[in-house]
């Protein structure tokens, strides 16, 4: 039989040719190998969780290989598969002992060459010829290489890599019949070849190997290999490994996007830089990515995401999993940019159900956030919606997701009385809403002007006046929650986005404020019994602008919104601007992100002052000040504020100056005199009491 690749002499040329990797010591190569063996076992139960498939066959552990290893297991894998195939294709036909000698010995070698090209670039893969069902790699080496190319954490970063390739791991041990359906098509294309073109199939295949190595040296190579395809068997074959391929890419990408910012502080930033590198690289690399079809891939990861993103927002995740059912029902290569067609083939809907509408991928994240928000909920919820683009996309996301969860929902307006026209305005707010579904409709109108702040309206006194920004929001909160008790709602949706959670951390940050005011707003916020959930703290506003224009919605521009008189609105034209043009895009997602963070730290911190006021707390309401002096400084504050609060102080008058003078009473005891707080209220040291 002829031996078409001088095997050994691939390995070999791979293992010479192959870039050393990063410096790493024995020690640290040890954690590497351990860190990314965890996270593998992590990252599986993470994937089982958010797909809901199971790995159905038993499968090896995985491995984490270096960049030699890794060429040589894909020639194994590479010469368990096509030996059968040259096989097949030469027959009894014989070369000649020179031309077989010389031509495997090259071709070996040419393949080497392409290996220890791709060896430095695979961070991992989960590999499928040389043994049944496939095996997960991870080339550490490139792993530990790119992470410090990138600066980014390390946890983070392989987690990333991880959740990538155990994804591709569970969709051969969950779905059994992928391998072998891949080898069948594998097979189909060589027996198209066989069909047409015979014995010059082998020397087509030969060359192309040549091709690709000559690309390796030559980077004003124009050849590529789709012109080993020259019959319409082959192409027809190639549309269903593309269809197939780029599902599993972008599939493995969706998981990724899913999961990761649950359980990746630092995935956007990873994404962001990950993208830049795949993007960049010398006219060499590039002209040999294309060649290779490394850009072909890069165009199934998005492609691919794109249509697993459509079809789950259509039908979910149990409608998409469908897609594994078989053979026949994996996308169709037409099918991958219309979701609609999959969804309309593999779930035919009645023919009174109407046609299933386009989304734009901004609809589909505000629905998807929506939908996310509502979990847990039982009852009606109400919509805030002021006509601008963000309530407006968040209420005609809340108006498609709703009663696809059998869940009632409503939308109320408020009119402020601040500009005219506004009773206008919020009237077609309120028939929009009726054509939209929306029941019940109210039209809340407030009153803004001389409205006293939260420290007065305690106190009984009228010697101040809150600013028109926090007049405004207080009536407008107050409107809302009447309306959700008129109403029987449990929550009320409200539209803030990420880019409003970056404002909001500004301002706390020009004020000098602490963690809580740095953790921004809250994804929920519960006020007398009813919930005020924020959806949209992950969209960006720029995507809810496009959501609107692609549903053909016309957002209200609210003036104030660029009234240089107010701080926010400062804050949107002029500062944040200027830090995205000084120190990037990544700014606005990196100021939400600390909010968040922070939100945690908080959360954690008030639990902890929570228990501790408790147990310092005496029959008759005053304070252990030994209790208290024991306490962490975060804590003990902590556990200060809530008991002023309790007291009767207003949190929105209740100030740092406050509650730095009652811990001096704590741990700077001088025999000072009382603490006055807002309120009329008095706290002085008695002996070892705070009363």
């Amino acid at each position: 039989m002829a031996q078409f690749v001088d095997w050994d002499l691939a390995a070999a040329t791979a293992g010479a040719l192959g870039k050393a990797g990063p410096r790493v010591s024995y020690d640290e190569a040890t954690d590497v190998v351990a860190d990314l063996r965890r996270l593998t076992d992590e990252a599986a139960d993470l994937v089982t969780s958010y797909t809901g498939l199971r790995s159905q066959v038993a499968h090896p552990p995985v491995r984490v290989v270096d960049r030699k290893d890794w060429a040589a297991i894909n020639i194994a894998g590479l010469r368990e598969v096509v030996t059968p195939l040259v096989s097949r294709l030469s027959g009894d036909k014989q070369p000649g002992v020179i031309t077989d000698a010389i031509g495997s010995r090259l071709t070996g070698v040419q393949a080497g060459t392409v290996l220890a090209y791709l060896s430095g670039r695979v961070l991992g893969q989960y590999e499928v010829f040389s043994s049944d069902p496939g095996q997960l790699l991870l080339v550490a080496p490139n792993i530990v290489e790119v992470e410090r190319k990138l600066q980014a954490d390390s946890r983070d970063f392989r987690l990333w890599v991880c959740l990538h390739e155990v994804t591709h791991r569970t969709q051969f041990t969950a779905v059994p019949w992928m391998r072998g359906h891949f080898f069948g098509e594998v097979q189909a294309f060589v027996d198209a070849s066989q069909a047409s073109q015979g014995e010059h199939f082998l020397e087509r295949l030969r060359r192309s190997v040549a091709t690709l190595s000559d690309a390796v040296r030559d980077p004003d190579s124009r050849v590529s290999i789709i012109d080993l395809v020259q019959t319409p068997g082959q192409r027809a074959v190639l549309d269903r490994l593309t269809a197939m391929m780029t599902l599993l890419e972008g599939h493995a990408e969706f998981v990724m996007d899913g999961v990761g910012p649950e359980v990746i502080p630092t995935v956007e930033q990873i994404r962001s830089k990950f993208n830049r590198r795949r993007e960049s690289g010398t006219p060499l690399e590039k002209a040999i990515r294309k060649l290779l079809g490394v850009d072909v891939k890069m165009r199934q990861y998005a492609e691919g995401r794109k249509f697993v993103h459509g079809v789950v927002e259509r039908v979910g995740m149990a409608g998409f999993n469908k897609v594994f059912s078989s053979p026949l029902t994996l996308p169709r290569v037409e099918e991958l940019g219309d979701p609609d067609a999959w969804v309309a083939r593999v779930h035919p809907r009645p023919p009174d159900a109407g046609p299933v509408a386009a989304l734009a991928p901004p609809v589909a994240a505000v629905r998807a956030a929506v939908r996310q928000a509502l979990r847990g909920v039982r009852g009606c919820v109400l919509v805030a919606c002021s006509g601008g683009a963000d309530s407006l996309a968040l209420a005609a996301a809340t108006a498609f997701v709703a009663p696809r969860l059998g869940m009632p929902a409503g939308l109320v307006t408020v009119d402020h009385g601040l500009q005219p026209g506004s009773a206008e305005r919020a009237a077609a707010v309120a028939e929009w809403a009726r054509e939209a579904g929306f029941a019940p409709v109210d039209v809340a109108t407030v009153s803004v002007r001389n409205r006293p702040g939260p420290g007065d309206r305690a106190s009984g006194a009228s010697a101040s006046w809150q600013g028109p920004e926090a007049a405004a929001r207080d009536a407008r909160y107050e409107a809302l929650v009447g309306a959700a008790e008129r109403h029987g709602a449990v929550a009320i949706l409200l539209g803030h986005t990420r880019d409003d959670q970056a404002e909001t951390v500004l301002l706390a940050l020009a004020r000098g404020s602490g963690p809580r005011g740095l953790a921004g707003m809250p994804p929920r916020r519960d006020v007398g019994g009813v919930a005020l959930l924020r959806p949209l703290l992950d969209v960006a506003r720029e995507d809810t602008r496009k959501a609107c224009a692609a549903l053909g919605l016309s957002p209200w521009e609210d003036p104030h919104n660029v009234d240089p008189a107010y701080a926010r609105s400062r804050v949107r034209a002029t500062a944040l601007p200027a830090l995205v043009e000084a120190l990037g895009a990544g700014v606005v997602d990196n100021l939400a992100r600390t909010a968040r963070l922070l939100a945690a730290d908080a959360a954690t911190l008030d639990e902890l002052a929570a228990t501790a006021l408790d147990r310092a707390r005496r029959p008759d309401g005053a304070l252990a000040v030994q209790e208290l002096d024991r306490l962490p400084d975060a804590v003990r504050t902590r556990v200060l504020q809530a008991w002023a609060r309790e007291l009767g102080a207003s949190p929105a008058a209740l100030s740092h100056r406050h509650v730095g003078a009652l811990d001096a009473l704590v741990t700077d005891w001088r025999g000072q005199g009382a603490v006055h707080l807002p309120g009329g209220i008095a706290v002085a040291r008695r002996g070892n009491l705070l009363r």
